[in-house]
């Protein structure tokens, strides 16, 4: 923690923190602090104690399917992808609701992975901000496809212990920090169809291993924030909308 930052840390049995402190900001930090506190819930987070601990993996079940999913091989890139739905009550303002955004987020970045589309993803998220810029060059290039047996090109998991925030500024804003842990398929590859290689894409994924990730319930739905500074000493969250949302 860093000196002189005082850091409250509410566990939700999920991995999930709430940084809502009080400590040094300048003054334009606090003030534009107030503006995204305006958007924010004015209700308190439910952490829906009685349903017990949520830590595991991050299951989605809305698809929209066509038929039996078929992988990817050197000939063909995956056939009948199940397409993510987002889910009723996945913007709520307690765990169920974050717990289905999370897995929903996942859901349609296996979505891209499998037939390069972003329209899922772009629906919460800005995906030039969250995905690898070199598969997306791949993808709009038309010059190969990801080959992988999995469904799940991500399997992403919540974490139980709390080592997530400890590196956060303290903040007036509402921002939850949950702790995630991801594993790549087996024999996961881009195959490009030119000259037959197969680049190992590990380098691409953002998200492979530990790691935290923010959020923040702004005008009515989840949205995630990254720290523009990169955990420095100043309080610089910054919301990655998706396309529509309105700049603050």
């Amino acid at each position: 923690m860093f000196a002189g930052a005082a850091l409250v840390a509410v566990a939700f049995g999920w991995g999930t923190k709430l940084l809502n402190g009080t400590g040094s900001e300048s003054q334009a930090d606090k003030k534009r602090d107030q503006e995204f506190v305006r958007l924010e819930p004015t209700e308190k987070y439910d952490e829906l104690r009685t349903l017990g601990t949520s830590s595991g993996p991050l299951v989605y079940t809305a698809f929209e399917r066509k038929g039996r999913f078929i992988p990817a091989t050197e000939a063909q890139a995956a056939q009948n992808v199940p397409y993510p739905i987002q889910q009723p009550g996945m913007d709520n303002y307690d765990r169920a609701g974050l717990y289905a955004f999370l897995a929903y987020y996942f859901a349609s970045m296996n979505y891209f992975y499998h037939t390069g589309d972003t329209e899922p993803l772009s629906k919460v998220t800005d995906p030039e901000k969250v995905l690898h810029p070199e598969i997306l060059r791949l993808y709009r290039e038309k010059r190969g496809w990801v080959i992988s047996a999995d469904k799940n090109v991500l399997s992403a998991n919540v974490a139980d212990d709390l080592i997530a925030g400890e590196k956060a500024k303290n903040t007036s804003r509402k921002i939850l920090v949950s702790t995630l842990y991801t594993t790549k398929a087996k024999d996961l590859a881009f195959y490009v169809k030119e000259t037959g290689e197969k680049q190992d894409i590990r380098k691409y994924l953002k998200y492979l291993g530990r790691f935290s990730l923010a959020v923040e319930h702004l005008r009515g739905q989840w949205v995630i924030v990254v720290d523009r500074d990169g955990y420095s000493n100043r309080n610089t969250y910054e919301p990655i909308y998706p396309q529509g949302f309105g700049q603050l």
